[in-house]
């Protein structure tokens, strides 16, 4: 406010009336519009032909010849079984003789037949057992130690010096302290300081 004079017109109090009173006047109010028709007839965004029926589109597949079958064409047609109803013979002879080559390549990769029949379930079951006892063997075969190992840290008195085991399982048991957790510290912390009171 450092100017004397002030524009009184852009001062209200309460809410400022609008242009509109309600809102179906504020939507049917299409004065916008013109200022926006300008930018579209420049840009030739307005479709000047409306809704024309362009015929074009139908003649698209003309070119194709596509026709409707008549009747006499099915009894002139070949009767072919489906290849999925034929026995693998009848469908190596319909080939032809143009993959033969192929064809022996593929036997040699097929390998044996495929047998189509469930297995008996007790030779299943006696497979399924012979493979977990294997399983179970080779775990035991896994090396894991000779189980804990007394390790004296503790040594002599102070001062005496220690022997060399003992500082060897002191210098074992700081390299591998992280292996084991280290739980009830919180516990066992206060445990002492209670014994000391």
């Amino acid at each position: 406010m450092t100017q004397d004079q002030v524009d009184t017109s852009r001062i209200h109090k309460g809410k400022r009336k609008g242009k509109h009173k309600n809102l179906i006047e504020l939507i049917d109010d299409k004065s916008h519009r013109a200022e926006f028709r300008d930018m579209y007839a420049k840009f030739g965004v307005i479709d000047t032909e409306g809704s024309m029926y362009d015929d074009e589109y139908d003649d698209t597949y003309d070119h194709l010849d596509v026709s409707v079958g008549d009747e006499g064409d099915l009894e002139r047609r070949p009767f072919v079984v489906p290849r999925v109803l034929c026995s693998k013979d009848e469908e190596d002879s319909s080939e032809g003789e143009s993959e033969g080559e192929e064809q022996g390549e593929r036997e040699e990769k097929a390998g044996p037949p495929r047998d189509e029949f469930v297995p008996n379930p007790e030779e299943q079951r006696a497979k399924a057992e012979q493979r977990r006892q294997q399983k179970m063997q080779s775990r035991g075969r896994v090396w894991r130690g000779s189980g804990p190992k007394d390790r004296d840290v503790a040594g002599g008195p102070k001062g005496q010096g220690q022997q060399k085991e003992v500082l060897i399982n002191r210098e074992h048991k700081n390299v591998h302290k992280a292996s084991h957790g280290n739980h009830n510290r919180r516990v066992l912390s206060q445990r002492k300081r209670q014994q000391r009171m």
